[in-house]
């Protein structure tokens, strides 16, 4: 027996993304395969496809870990599918410890072409 089968969909990940051109969305969808090869139940999703400000961390705290894979667009701006969710972050009213339990790591890409 294969010590993976046992610990077959215990864990689970959610995969965010926020893309203009689809590079973000491309790298999520493959980080996603690779967790599942690892026996991780995954979710992929984009950042404005989570709950609204009040459960976010409802959303995002149902996952062991989450990993945010964000492209920037023009000169380093957020796409448009990731500003919506940074703003629910700067709410003044949102508790400093408002994402203390969840375990998130983030992945960015842009372009070193600009001056």
């Amino acid at each position: 027996m294969d010590v993976m089968d046992g610990l077959k969909h215990n864990r689970t990940a959610a995969v965010v993304f926020g893309s203009e051109t689809g590079n973000a969305l491309d790298y999520a969808e493959e980080a996603g395969r690779l967790l599942e090869r690892l026996h991780i139940q995954t979710v992929v999703t984009s950042l404005d496809a989570l709950e609204p400000p009040d459960t976010i961390q409802l959303s995002l705290a149902r996952f062991d870990f989450v990993i945010a894979i964000i492209s920037t667009t023009g000169q380093g701006d957020l796409p448009a599918n990731a500003r919506a969710f940074w703003r629910k972050l700067l709410r003044k009213k949102l508790p400093s410890d408002y994402l203390k339990d969840i375990n998130i790591t983030s992945f960015g890409l842009g372009d070193s072409s600009y001056p």
